[in-house]
């Protein structure tokens, strides 16, 4: 390294990054666009270290002066939002698209018609009853299949249009637009703890405490083994910041810090994402005044605007449900 490389180097050493201001919430309003906006401050500091080297006589000419190094470069710190879980029924509400096909207000009929009896093009969010799994449709109706076994899984395919619910003995596999039923049993050693999902792509998946199998939808048959770790992955990152001493919700160079509550209610699994929809909007699943009285919100967060969003509110924690986000976009 030059002596030169070295001075400049000492000379933007303590050059901070600028950072921003965190927007502030807007306060509630009724249905559509009223939404708050993020202001931004940044200080931006340049240190330009220009050296000069004087010419020499060489034949009688002056030789071209040396040019000076571009100083070296600085990132600007990414855009910064902060998100107070404990106001979110202050949000504004979401846009009626895309989410239209979630209500506001989360409300299970009890009575409601069986998929068999009555099959729709496809379904955007199960609700599990101890009697039954509720499937809302795209339509906005409620229908209803049985239960799975105690504590198995029940998931909507990502486009919405399958159904698998887990059996003592394997999974069903519904057929949403046609009330139809596939059943598979359990793959062969099948493990502790057998569960089953999707992946993003559509896939059938088995897995176990720590493996994961795609399986052939036709004929039940282990196709290879993939990584279960990934199958929950949405492309969002959501863990603490030492550095911010936060909560932190993380996409494409875009942080929201959340702020928590005394108990750490929100780095402790009460803050989660769910989806990352084409357009980049992140959906996230927030426990509300945790307790007896728990309950679920749906929050729609831009990375690109800061704009946070109410979709959807529960009177319940929603211990088993899915949701198909494709048909959120």
């Amino acid at each position: 390294m030059t002596d030169l490389h070295e001075l400049l180097e000492r000379a933007t050493d303590r050059v901070e990054a600028p950072g921003f201001a965190s927007g502030a919430l807007a306060t509630a309003q009724r249905r559509r666009r009223t939404r708050r906006a993020l202001a931004a401050s940044a200080a931006v500091v340049v240190v330009v270290a220009g050296i000069a080297v004087a010419g020499q006589l060489r034949d009688g000419r002056s030789s071209e002066p040396t040019p000076a190094p571009a100083p070296p470069t600085r990132t600007a710190e990414p855009d910064l939002v902060t998100f107070d879980p404990q106001e979110v029924d202050d949000l504004p509400v979401a846009p009626a698209d895309p989410m239209s096909l979630l209500p506001e207000v989360l409300d299970v009929p009890a009575s409601t018609p069986s998929l068999v009896e009555d099959p729709v093009a496809a379904a955007v969010l199960t609700v599990g009853r101890p009697d039954a799994v509720k499937v809302l449709g795209v339509d906005g109706d409620w229908r209803h299949v049985y239960a799975p076994v105690e504590g198995g899984s029940v998931e909507l395919a990502p486009d919405g249009t399958r159904l698998l619910v887990q059996t003592a003995d394997g999974v069903d596999l519904w057929d949403v637009a046609t009330g139809e039923r596939t059943t598979l049993p359990l793959p062969p050693e099948p493990g502790n703890d057998i569960g089953w999902t999707w992946t993003r792509d559509g896939a059938l998946v088995v897995f176990d405490l720590g493996r994961a199998w795609e399986v052939d939808e036709a004929t039940g048959g282990v196709i290879r083994r993939i990584d279960r770790d990934g199958l929950w992955d949405v492309g969002v990152d959501v863990g603490w910041s030492d550095r911010d001493d936060s909560l932190v919700v993380s996409v494409d160079g875009h942080r929201l810090l959340v702020r928590d509550d005394s108990q750490a209610t929100y780095a402790n699994g009460g803050l989660s994402a769910q989806a990352l929809l084409d357009d980049g909007t992140v959906l996230l699943r927030v426990l509300v005044d945790p307790g007896p009285a728990a309950s679920i919100r749906f929050v729609a967060w831009d990375p690109r605007t800061g704009d946070l969003s109410l979709v959807m509110r529960t009177n319940e924690t929603l211990p088993a449900w899915s949701m198909a986000a494709e048909l959120l976009q």
